[in-house]
Parts: structure tokens; C-alpha cells; sequence
């Protein structure tokens, strides 16, 4: 119907041609049509949506380190191999020091949570990748 059209355009989701989408690239385009809305206040639509994050990276053979800073609109957050799992479990493992595998200088990275917003959005990530194949965990959070 032509006001079924109109919402999903107004939500940014005319884009996707009626193909199905994961969740959260459903998500980014609504939040993208909001902040389009606050184009002439961009600090009021960053106190509602983004999260300020720092990583840092260390590398422990050369003792070298860098910090970046970085925004993000959702904390996308792995669901471990346990049973089950407390959100706040998720958020401790998430500002963890973890190893990286795949960067050239650094071997180690942590991210810290400078600041969040009003309206802290939350992704799960449940798939992951074993020996090639995309693996759903379906642990309770």
C-alpha cells in the first residue's frame, strides 16, 4: 500500500528492494533516517544513539602502543560458548584484553567504554565462524 511505502521510506528501509536483511543493517538504516532528522543538532542525536569507545592496542614484543577512538551506534556483543550468560558477563568480556591475530604491529587489543548513550542499543552476536562455517549459538542471555 502506498502508506506501508511511505513508512518504509521514512525508516530508510526503501533502499532494500523488499530482500530480507539481518537485523542489525535493518537497524543501522533506521537509525541513519533519525539522524537525518538532527542533521542541524548533530551533539543531540549523539547523546541519544552513539556509544564512545577507545581501543587499544599493545603489541608485547615491542612494548609499542596506540589508542583509537571510535563511535559506534550499537554495542555488538559476542555470545560466549557457555550455557548462559549475564548481559553484564558480556559486557565485562567485551571491554576484556583480548589477542588479535590478524594485525601486523599489535598482537594485543582491550576496549574501554568512555560514554554511553540514552538509548544504548545492544546487538547479539550469535553466529560465528567454525572451520569455515557460520555456527547460530543459541545460549540464553
Amino acid at each position: 500500500s502506498q502508506c506501508h511505502q511511505k513508512i518504509k521510506k521514512l525508516l530508510g528501509l526503501d533502499k532494500f528492494n523488499n530482500q530480507q536483511q539481518d537485523s542489525a543493517e535493518a537497524l543501522r538504516a533506521i537509525i541513519t533516517s533519525i539522524e537525518k532528522l538532527f542533521k542541524d543538532n548533530k551533539t543531540v542525536f549523539q547523546n541519544l544513539f552513539i556509544n564512545s569507545l577507545k581501543q587499544h592496542f599493545k603489541s608485547t614484543h615491542s612494548n609499542k602502543t596506540t589508542t583509537k577512538n571510535e563511535s559506534e551506534i550499537a554495542l555488538a556483543l559476542p555470545i560466549s560458548t557457555k550455557n548462559q550468560i549475564t548481559l553484564q558477563e558480556l559486557i565485562t568480556n567485551y571491554t576484556e584484553e583480548k589477542s588479535i591475530q590478524d594485525h601486523k604491529e599489535y598482537n594485543r587489543q582491550k576496549t574501554s567504554l568512555v560514554s554511553y548513550p540514552e538509548i544504548l542499543i545492544i546487538q547479539l552476536k550469535r553466529g560465528h565462524y567454525n572451520n569455515g562455517v557460520l555456527e547460530k549459538n543459541s545460549s540464553p542471555v
